[in-house]
């Protein structure tokens, strides 16, 4: 702010001037001292008029500048410099971390040690997973960026499945397995499923009791991932491809297409809605028939699994 002048001299206004006056009074100024005015103005007193109007509609600094001068209202801002520095943060450090789906549902810890930009000391930690943790960033306050001039700065640890590594997703505490399956399968398939608690689970059937959207889905109640008290549920959805069905012999297409017309019949009976995930498994498309399994129970570890799978029988499902 420009000093050395009475910003009251400036605007020609008294010292009990009002806001209202002192605006009036800067519009006169400036109309007057306008370097484009026609004939020319003055750009120093242009300067200095909205200097002095900045000053005197600020009332600290207006009763600053009236008991000491400039002297007083450059003190008051170096002051408040030195506080918004002392506020302000460093910039983060962002890091990125992928993780398997195994070391999830194991709530792994995974050691971290990274260099610290323009620092010698180095961030590490022990970053015990957790599945919410997943498209999230975690951070970790005033172990980053370090300057005079600014508060430490954050570390950001974004952490992401490794999708190379698994045909999983995960939506929550869901794991959801999207299959599009050619359609010749559909007569009849078996899949592997490797769950990440290392167990490998084998679905076996045909095209049946798809939902209104034309998949299959198998859902596996507290198969999921863990988080506090709650557990998830493994999802496996089978999306028929009908981008071949042109090129199969005419005889299979025919055995699809009664196939398809049956599923259709079987599906137009009661069913009932459960919500899985948000996207492809939203509430229309879980629409489908859920029945226990012929009152068999499986072991798993030597541990009853829970009864209950959408999309087929109890020889549709069993443990390896």
């Amino acid at each position: 702010m420009t000093d050395k002048f009475d910003p009251y001299k400036v605007l020609n206004i008294g010292r009990n001037s009002t806001d209202e006056e002192i605006s009036a009074a800067y519009k006169a100024a400036s109309r007057m001292y306008h370097p484009d005015r026609p004939g020319g103005g003055d750009s120093v007193k242009f300067s200095q008029c909205s200097d002095a109007k900045t000053l005197l509609l600020d009332k600290q600094k207006r009763n600053l500048y009236d008991r000491g001068g400039w002297e007083a209202v450059a003190r008051y801002d170096q002051m408040k410099q030195a506080e918004q520095a002392r506020q302000m943060k460093c910039e983060p450090v962002n890091l990125n971390l992928k993780v398997s789906l195994e070391q999830i549902y194991r709530h792994d810890s995974i050691p971290i040690k990274v260099d610290i930009p323009g620092g010698e000391e180095k961030f590490q930690m022990d970053l015990k997973l957790d599945p919410g943790m997943i498209g999230h960033g975690l951070c970790v306050e005033h172990r980053g960026i370090s300057r005079p001039d600014c508060v430490t700065g954050d570390v950001i640890i974004h952490v992401e499945l490794d999708s190379s590594r698994t045909q999983f997703k995960i939506n929550g505490l869901d794991i959801i397995m999207e299959i599009k399956m050619q359609i010749a399968d559909l007569l009849g398939f078996s899949l592997q499923i490797d769950h990440p608690s290392g167990t490998v689970y084998s679905i076996t059937g045909k095209y049946e009791n798809p939902d209104e959207n034309g998949n299959m889905v198998y859902y596996f109640p507290t198969m999921g991932l863990t988080g506090g008290d709650d557990t998830g549920n493994m999802v496996v959805c089978i999306t028929p491809d009908f981008s071949t069905l042109s090129k199969l012999p005419k005889r299979v297409v025919q055995d699809i297409q009664t196939l398809l017309s049956q599923s259709r019949k079987y599906e137009s009976s009661s069913s009932k809605a459960i919500d899985i995930t948000e996207k492809a498994l939203s509430a229309r498309q879980m629409r489908s028939r859920m029945r226990p399994m012929g009152g068999q129970q499986m072991m798993i570890n030597g541990m009853p699994m829970p009864m209950g799978m959408m999309g087929g029988g109890p020889q549709d499902c069993k443990v390896q």
